[in-house]
């Protein structure tokens, strides 16, 4: 089954996987709905949520503060969150803000669980920054789209 045919349950759960432990992008599933044409705004508000969820497990599993699992399953190193560890305790809900960025993203995001960041903190900017991130791909692709 692939998730496009899920619809937005499938936007929904690429999302979440997509910010936990699965090497994966939303970013193809979310494209290919808008290009079905589900309703972007729908798609956008699901993303961004279903992001925050995942952020959000990542952001529990630094806060339980159990090294092996960290490096187990998310497959980040320990000096690389205690690096990002220092940013979290220094800028805390601004940290949470780029949560989103590929690559380091979940670093990020178990750092500010490890560090104690309040979690209504970490919630509100993982989700400000998650969905801000979708919206921007969604107006790249209508604005791309009406140039052509």
């Amino acid at each position: 089954m692939e998730w496009i045919e899920l619809g937005y349950w499938g936007m929904f759960f690429s999302s979440v996987l997509a910010a936990t432990i699965l090497p994966f992008g939303s970013e193809a599933v979310f494209l290919a709905l808008i290009y079905a044409n589900y309703d972007m705004n729908y798609l956008i508000i699901i993303a961004g949520v279903g992001n925050t969820l995942g952020g959000m497990i990542t952001y529990y599993m630094g806060k339980l503060g159990k090294w092996s699992w960290l490096e187990k399953w998310f497959k980040i190193p320990q000096e690389k969150i205690e690096h990002q560890m220092i940013r979290a305790q220094k800028y805390g809900f601004i940290y949470a803000l780029f949560t989103w960025l590929p690559g380091i993203g979940d670093p990020m995001a178990a750092a500010i669980g490890f560090a104690r960041i309040h979690p209504i903190k970490a919630l509100a900017g993982m989700f400000i920054g998650k969905t801000l991130r979708f919206l921007a791909i969604a107006l790249m692709w209508k604005y791309s789209i009406e140039l052509f």
